[in-house]
């Protein structure tokens, strides 16, 4: 009897115990249910919201007002002490959590001009802002606009230098830009002032719709008016490069032609392409020569339009563009994000984009970095090549004078004018006396049609000896250009080592630089006998080189003009003026040998230094302080000249005249070389002195012309002792230093502030535009046409997109996607928790998400790529990383 109650108990407690785990399984079973219900309604909440453009991926689940916060689950019984209550969490991962962002877009630009359907003043602004007035154009000048049915989706943050002016169609559910980061502008948003957004902020109470006009960021609320601090966004600034060619030759314009009707692929190499490659490139993407995949092959390019707002057009809806490397085949190919070959391509400041249609992908190397930038640069102007020398120089073999080749080695007239190649011309012209003519004609070529408003030919000159006792005489001729022109210059260019200019302006002003292109210039030296009064030789060496033309300068005043003392230059303010004033040196005994008043005895004590400080600078209009300097020169014109110059050391003993440059300005100075300056020169026409050329440490120089308001130039003359009267040396007699009139700088630019405006279009497949890596084209106002259903990648997706202004608008039905930044994808992670026993809510359910939007779909893409159901004791949430599977769901 005590053994049956014993094995009674026993099976009891056996069956309490199996009751008691069946009782715990059937719990955890349904929690488990429940958690894995909860993470199925949360995530269909995300996928519904994601299309109706919420700038928070988590809001639906735990945002502010949320869809889904607690889920009760009812087993379906009487008692309801089998329910179980889930809590839903929700946070964004991979760095993506609302306040900060996959990147960010930066809009520079201060005002926007319309385009058609573009033009925002004329948008129905009435049914958004009710009774309030529709924006003034006077008063508002936005530069980041959008117009349809629904949001312009941002993923990352915005900053605009100005103001913004969207509007929806008609009412949305949040507002007319959606942006997952933080949105901050310069300008008070329409109508407010101040700190205030107006009808960028739902919250800001004025009357109408502002669903239709607000733009929602990560914490719902705009920031307008950072107008304070020289860091705000009111003073932010654009980002340009400065760089140039590559230096590379990209396809000449002959080699790129349409391989033929039917599929196939166009190799396009990297390097440099002018206006003419530019426009044979546009000549094959016109959709002449369609089906093909026009392959840029990975490397960097330089496009440089003809013409200032020229194009790189894309107009072919049947053919793929491709630039990097190739990610698939035909016209359905895409540039590969992820090899490392990619491309670099730099702008000109005159060039832009048109994509009309086709497939363009651009990949940066990599993926990441610079994909599109836009240089500063917008190389031009007119060059000079081809030289020839002319052949009417007399010469004597034997008992007869025949014609010679003026100069010899002519090709080295376009050398570096800081170098010491030249082309050499002998002045022995023959022993009767006659002018000596020496002459030199080169090609000119010019592309762009920017208008001429000032035109010089300049180049070096050095003499051997430097020295002649006449004048000379320096014609130029320009033939085959619009107009004919003809300049001479007397006594011109007796200047060795400096440059002597010739102005053609009054000949050429107002027409294009291209109306020179095929024209013939050239140069012809004219001496006087006798050439040379030195020994009794009638013999000069003439050496020429840096030939070149200096296409619409700038002339820089020196504000102040000063020197150390009166006993330098007295007068030194006189050369900041051009009239009659001049500063002058305090020579002592002039005036006492022939020739008077130009040479003066010299002592030791009166061959030291004779400084004249010129500087800061004011620029003058047309020359912004952030235009990037191509050539700097400093010009000086002498008050008047005399037919003797020093003809350079003799023998020991016997000093050279010397004039040397110091530049200085904040964080650095240079001394432009001075091996051929060595002398002063005595003639009395303008001369120039070349400061950034050669690539000295001068060139440091060639930065944005904000340097010039803050440097300084000491230009130092140093007396000479030495002058030969015919076979006669006076080493006591020096020439008098010469009066200077004005000096100056004169500074050319290769820079561009015109704003271009590029186009973007999306259809969906068949016409797309996708940068992958950063686009950095601050003068450049972009828009963007959506067209037709777009897929879920940002136009942009680098970390950085900065552009002058953007306008957004959708054409008919067209659906507007993600313009920028990252991979097109938010990353949430869900956790559902259950209350245990003793109050405490534990995570049962993990689950985690790519969603992206699908405009095409009723329903988001909602990408599981992990999910995680836990015991009683909970899961352990992640920082990061993946996680578990999804499990099979139970039969």
């Amino acid at each position: 009897m005590a053994v049956g109650l014993l094995l009674i108990t026993a099976l009891l407690s056996l069956s309490f115990a199996t009751h008691r785990a069946a009782v715990t399984q059937q719990r955890l079973a349904r929690e488990q249910r429940a958690a894995d219900g909860g993470l199925e309604t949360a995530l269909s909440s995300i996928r519904a919201a994601a299309n109706s453009g919420v700038g928070d991926v988590c809001a639906p689940v735990s945002g502010p007002d949320p869809e889904v916060d607690q889920i009760d689950f009812d087993a379906g019984t009487s008692d309801d002490g089998d329910d179980v209550t889930v809590q839903m969490d929700c946070d964004e991962v991979l760095g993506n959590a609302p306040g900060s962002s996959q990147g960010s877009i930066e809009v520079v630009g201060d005002d926007y001009s319309d385009v058609p359907g573009l033009a925002w003043d004329g948008w129905p602004w009435a049914g958004a802002l009710g009774s309030t007035a529709a924006p003034d154009p006077a008063t508002l000048q936005p530069t980041l606009l959008h117009h349809g049915d629904q949001p312009l989706l941002i993923n990352g943050s915005v900053a605009v230098r100005k103001g913004a002016a969207p509007l929806l169609t008609a009412p949305g559910d949040t507002g007319a830009i959606d942006v997952s980061g933080s949105y901050v502008q310069g300008d008070p948003g329409y109508p407010g002032s101040g700190q205030q957004c107006g009808m960028l902020d739902l919250a800001s109470g004025l009357d109408g719709d502002l669903t239709r006009t607000a733009i929602v960021d990560d914490d719902a609320t705009p920031t307008c008016g950072d107008n304070v601090g020289a860091g705000s966004t009111a003073n932010m600034g654009a980002t340009l490069i400065t760089d140039g060619p590559t230096g590379v030759a990209g396809a000449d314009s002959a080699e790129l032609t349409c391989p033929g009707t039917g599929p196939a692929t166009v190799q396009i190499p990297p390097g440099d392409y002018n206006g003419a490659a530019l426009e044979a490139l546009n000549d094959l993407f016109d959709g002449s020569c369609t089906e093909k995949l026009f392959h840029f092959e990975p490397g960097n390019y330089w496009f440089a339009a003809r013409n200032n707002g020229d194009a790189l057009v894309f107009a072919d809806a049947g053919s793929a563009f491709v630039f990097g490397t190739v990610r698939g085949s035909g016209t359905s190919a895409t540039c590969d994000p992820e090899a490392a070959a990619g491309v670099r391509i730099v702008l000109s400041g005159t060039t832009t984009i048109d994509h009309q249609g086709g497939n363009v992908s651009v990949c940066a190397h990599g993926g990441e970095g610079d994909a599109i930038v836009q240089s500063e640069i917008s190389p031009g102007g007119i060059t000079l090549s081809n030289p020839t020398t002319g052949t009417h120089r007399l010469y004597r073999v034997g008992l007869w004078w025949v014609m010679g080749d003026d100069f010899a080695d002519v090709a080295n007239v376009l050398a570096d004018p800081n170098g010491s190649q030249g082309a050499m011309a002998t002045v022995n012209c023959g022993e009767f006396l006659q002018n000596c003519r020496l002459n030199f004609s080169a090609q000119m070529s010019a592309e762009r049609d920017r208008l001429i408003e000032d035109l010089k030919v300049a180049w070096t000159s050095s003499e051997t000896p430097p020295a002649h006792g006449s004048n000379r005489d320096v014609r130029v001729e320009v033939t085959g250009g619009p107009n004919p022109c003809s300049k001479t210059v007397v006594n011109a260019g007796r200047t060795p080592g400096f440059i002597t200019a010739v102005d053609l302006t009054d000949c050429f002003a107002g027409e294009p630089e291209s109306s020179l292109d095929g024209a013939v210039m050239k140069v012809e030296y004219v001496y006087k006998p006798p050439y040379a009064p030195v020994g009794g030789a009638e013999r000069i060496r003439l050496y020429v080189r840096g030939l070149n033309m200096i296409v619409n300068s700038h002339q820089v005043l020196a504000a102040t003009a000063s020197s150390p003392s009166d006993a330098q230059w007295s007068g030194a303010a006189n050369v900041v003026t051009d009239d009659t004033s001049a500063a002058s040196h305090p020579e002592g005994d002039c005036g006492t040998f022939p020739n008077p008043p130009y040479v003066c005895k010299r002592t030791d004590a009166d061959l030291g230094d004779n400084d004249l400080l010129i500087g800061p600078f004011d620029l003058p209009a047309g020359l912004d302080a952030n235009d990037q300097i191509d050539r700097l020169l400093l010009v000086v014109d002498n008050a008047g000249g005399d037919n003797l110059v020093a003809n350079g050391r003799i023998k020991p003993g016997v000093i050279l005249g010397r004039t040397r440059v110091h530049i200085e300005w904040p964080g650095g100075s240079c001394d432009v070389p001075a091996d051929d300056l060595n002398t002063y020169t005595r003639s009395a026409n303008t001369y120039y002195i070349d400061l950034v050329s050669g690539g000295t440490e001068c060139s440091a120089l060639k930065k944005n012309a904000s340097v010039l308001e803050q440097a300084t130039v000491r230009l130092r003359m140093n007396a000479e002792k030495g002058i030969w009267f015919g076979s006669n040396l006076r080493t006591d007699l020096g020439l008098q230093l010469p009066r200077l009139r004005y000096v100056r700088l004169v500074a050319t630019t290769d820079s561009t502030d015109e704003v271009q405006r590029a186009r973007i279009t999306s259809d969906g497949p068949g016409t797309r535009f996708r940068v992958h890596g950063n686009m950095v084209i601050p003068r450049i106002s972009v828009d963007v046409h959506w067209n037709g259903p777009d897929d879920t990648d940002p136009i942009v997706s680098g970390s950085t997109m900065q552009v002058h202004s953007i306008g957004s608008v959708a054409d008919g039905d067209g659906t507007v996607g993600l313009l920028c930044c990252g991979s097109g994808r938010r990353e949430a992670r869900i956790v559902a928790s259950i209350e245990d026993d003793g109050g405490t809510w534990v995570p049962r359910g993990v689950a985690r998400a790519a969603v992206r939007r699908n405009p095409s779909a009723p329903l988001a893409d909602a990408v599981v790529t992990g999910w995680q159901l836990c015991a009683r004791d909970g899961c352990v949430v992640p920082e990061g990383g993946v996680l578990g599977s999804r499990p099979d769901p139970p039969p």
